[in-house]
């Protein structure tokens, strides 16, 4: 079972003079977000060229944990000139299972649903909220913005975050607030 095991790439290719610093950096990164097994950071190098590969596979405690991560840590900016490409390790298979020929997608004709909210009810039971706070002195306060999902068993996840990588770096989701409709069917947003 591979489900805890995350594959990292878009690393930098350093010289393996530098690999002890890469692979504390690294282990930090995926470390703060989840709980790394003991060795569970395997930093690929190439011994021929004397170099590392630009890519890693991570090992978490568990499947959630590894979840949590890939959320986390996709599409992370990891210095100036690289960016961090997180999957599955079980998703490797599927994308070398790629044809070389598009093929359209089948589309299944449209039908009436009965239940106008039936998308609002979560599968998981789990209510989803928005938290608006607000960090730093008076002079330089940045508001910041969370969608999360709360579980049945108290379970807090982030879905969207200020710093998530969904929006520009130092960017914020609003500056004037938000508010659900008056039904909680969609979120409004304020912008200047």
């Amino acid at each position: 079972d591979f489900s805890n095991i995350l594959v990292v790439d878009g690393l930098p290719k350093a010289p393996l003079s530098k690999f002890d610093k890469l692979n504390a950096f690294v282990s930090k990164i995926f470390g703060n977000v989840g709980s790394m097994k003991d060795d569970g950071l395997f930093l690929c190098r190439d011994e021929e060229s004397q170099m590392t590969t630009g890519f890693a596979f991570v090992e978490y405690a568990s499947m959630q944990e590894a979840e949590r991560a890939l959320r986390s840590t996709n599409n992370m900016q990891f210095d100036a000139r690289h960016t961090l490409v997180v999957n599955r390790y079980e998703d490797l298979a599927r994308f070398s299972d790629i044809p070389s020929e598009f093929q359209n997608p089948i589309t299944t004709p449209w039908a009436p649903n009965d239940d106008l909210w039936s998308w609002l009810g979560d599968k998981g039971m789990r209510d989803q909220l928005v938290m608006r706070f607000a960090e730093g002195s008076s002079r330089e306060m940045i508001h910041k913005t969370e969608v999360s999902f709360l579980s049945a068993d108290g379970e807090l996840d982030v879905v969207v975050d200020d710093e998530s990588g969904h929006l520009a770096r130092g960017g914020s989701w609003t500056e004037r607030g938000l508010q659900w409709s008056p039904k909680g069917t969609y979120l409004a947003t304020m912008h200047p």
